[in-house]
């Protein structure tokens, strides 16, 4: 099973234990539902959105060096889009 430890950053050393161990697949339900609850509960369909907004931002500021596909920064626009309407 792949877990979260595949490169070194801050992120990865304040979760300690936690990134030798928790599945992707734990890390991704726990990015989803944080990002339901910041947007809003109930809007779990643009829940992704605001995961790919935040990859975007934390490879602009040079925290994760994998830089998102094309279709992550179009995802990320969106919600920059309806943040500034």
């Amino acid at each position: 099973m792949a877990n979260i430890n595949n490169s070194n950053n801050q992120y990865n050393e304040l979760l300690g234990r936690l990134s030798d161990r928790i599945p992707k697949s734990v890390f991704a339900a726990i990015a989803v539902s944080f990002a339901n609850i910041l947007q809003g509960e109930g809007q779990f369909e643009k829940a992704s959105e605001f995961v790919a907004l935040e990859w975007v931002r934390l490879y602009e500021n040079q925290i994760v060096p994998q830089r998102p596909p094309q279709y992550v920064f179009d995802m990320a626009e969106k919600v920059r889009v309806r943040a500034d309407a």
